[in-house]
């Protein structure tokens, strides 16, 4: 999970992961960390930069991997939303050049089946919180300070600026591209495992951060391969949605989650939150960037979980037929010439292997 890691939603979502989907997973360990330089980690805050969190999102998962766990979600916000899709591109990407090269071939080719983003920036273009003044001052004294969250002032450079401008969020188009290949070369099984990257995103629609718009346009390429464009583009995407992108948001059905408020299903979402879904993106009405209300943040938490479960659910599920149905190839005995089945007992002393 990237991102601040003690702040917001997160101390929270790490306990509900260990509490609500141990069972699922089996054996789940939920591992967090904050981008540098959040909570405790070492360094300055960067504008921009996101080139180098994903390099720290790789870092964290071979970190894991070294102590022999795999790394079966990947969960980021804000700057880490655009952290996690970067780095299931970048995967992909690597899949996609290179199908039989080992992952130790490529430093971004660890591929993560599951990616929740939250309130993930698509629109990489001049930050709209930068007037003209700001601008004029950046190119003719190479910084400028941008007032940040709690009153900090963060420098922009203008090799951050560049920085930002050349990050091209399209490119997680190739999360789907690669999915619907597995998709096509695996049959219908592979949606439920092994279809490339399944993936979440949830943006609270009163967010004053990072429009949700942005997850609308992301959501739009991931599924079509295109970027609506301008907000006005996107938003009448949202409006009159291709098919696709109409199955594949999902909508609240009823007002956001109170204390009294009966757990979330599958159907408490119109289509329903189901792993049937490779790309699902989720809109919660009245939240804010960080879902700060009791409300957003309850029902932030059980959407991200029954995902989880339900993906787990389905992993397991195709996982199983699988191995039945190695089993039953290695059990079969070999047949004649004729089509017949071997009589003289050839070939019957082989071993089915658990899978």
């Amino acid at each position: 999970m990237l991102a601040h890691r003690s702040a917001f939603f997160f101390p929270r979502l790490r306990d509900a992961l260990l509490l609500h989907c141990g069972g699922a997973l089996d054996g789940v360990l939920a591992f967090d960390y904050g981008m540098r330089p959040a909570g405790e980690s070492e360094g300055r805050f960067q504008y921009g930069g996101l080139p180098k969190l994903v390099e720290e999102t790789q870092a964290a998962i071979q970190a894991m991997e070294e102590r022999g766990w795999t790394v079966t979600h990947l969960i980021g916000h804000s700057m880490g939303a655009n952290s996690v899709l970067l780095h299931a591109a970048a995967a992909a990407a690597a899949a996609a050049a290179a199908p039989n090269a080992s992952a130790a071939s490529s430093p971004l080719r660890t591929r993560v089946p599951h990616v929740v983003s939250i309130s993930p920036r698509f629109d990489m273009s001049v930050d709209k919180r930068l007037s003209h003044a700001d601008l004029l001052r950046l190119i003719r004294d190479g910084v400028v300070h941008l007032k940040w969250r709690g009153g900090q002032q963060v420098p922009v450079t203008l090799e951050t600026m560049r920085d930002r401008l050349r990050t091209d969020m399209t490119c997680i188009r190739q999360i789907a591209l690669v999915a619907d290949a597995a998709q096509t070369s695996e049959g219908d099984a592979a949606v439920g495992a092994g279809a490339g990257v399944h993936t979440l995103l949830i943006h609270g629609d009163g967010d004053e951060t990072i429009p949700v718009v942005d997850s609308h346009r992301a959501h739009h390429c991931m599924l079509t391969g295109q970027d609506p464009g301008s907000s006005e583009a996107a938003a009448a995407a949202g409006k009159e949605l291709e098919p696709a992108v109409a199955r594949s948001t999902c909508v609240l059905k009823g007002p956001l989650l109170s204390a009294s408020s009966p757990a979330l299903t599958v159907g408490s979402f119109q289509p329903a939150l189901s792993p049937r879904l490779p790309h699902a993106f989720v809109p919660l009405p009245g939240a804010n960037h960080c879902f700060t209300s009791e409300e957003a943040c309850r029902t932030l938490l059980q959407t991200i979980c029954l995902w989880v479960n339900e993906h787990a659910k389905a992993d397991s599920a195709a996982e199983e037929a699988r191995a039945a149905a190695a089993a039953a190839a290695a059990s079969a005995p070999p047949a004649d010439d004729d089509g017949s089945a071997d009589r003289r007992g050839r070939g019957l002393g082989g071993h089915v292997h658990k899978l």
